[in-house]
């Protein structure tokens, strides 16, 4: 399990992952390349904040998650690109 985050996090993710339904899921995404249907789908991404937020405290203590920021970001974004 991993909790991601940046700029339009939850998009990017969905998209890196693909359809959920893997028959959908085009070749490059994770279902695409690597699941085979519905239920062996392989991979889960939240749909909203909202609902990562819950599953992050379903699986997840607050003394496991760490925020930090690299210095790449820092570096090369601004403040409000950054948020």
């Amino acid at each position: 399990m991993a909790v991601l985050e940046g700029a339009e996090c939850v998009k990017l993710v969905r998209e890196m992952c693909g359809p959920t339904n893997a028959r959908n899921a085009p070749s490059g995404t994770i279902r695409g390349d690597f699941s085979t249907s519905m239920q062996c789908n392989l991979i889960h991404a939240s749909d909203s904040l909202e609902t990562a937020e819950k599953e992050i405290a379903r699986f997840f203590s607050k003394g496991e998650i760490c925020d930090y920021e690299r210095i790449n970001e820092v570096a090369l974004n601004t403040k409000e690109e950054r948020a």
